[in-house]
């Protein structure tokens, strides 16, 4: 999934284009936050193993990936 990623965001080819302003930058941070969620639900103990510090962040990451936001009524 990171090779698949890596590939999505370095091709020219987007499903939206990169010169609209704004939207075109949006669909690739959304790519980038399902990955990033992906691998951290997937490996988080390789990703404990590999993070640089600090700690912190880590543990900020992983507590929004297991508790997603609230729904609203």
């Amino acid at each position: 999934m990171l090779v698949w990623a890596a590939g999505y965001l370095a091709s020219p080819l987007d499903l939206v284009l990169d010169f609209i302003p704004l939207v075109g930058q949006l669909d690739d941070a959304i790519l980038l936050a399902f990955v990033v969620r992906h691998l951290l639900r997937a490996n988080e103990q390789l990703v404990r193993e590999h993070w640089p510090r600090p700690e912190q962040s880590l543990e900020l990451l992983l507590r929004l990936v297991r508790h997603p936001a609230p729904s609203q009524p």
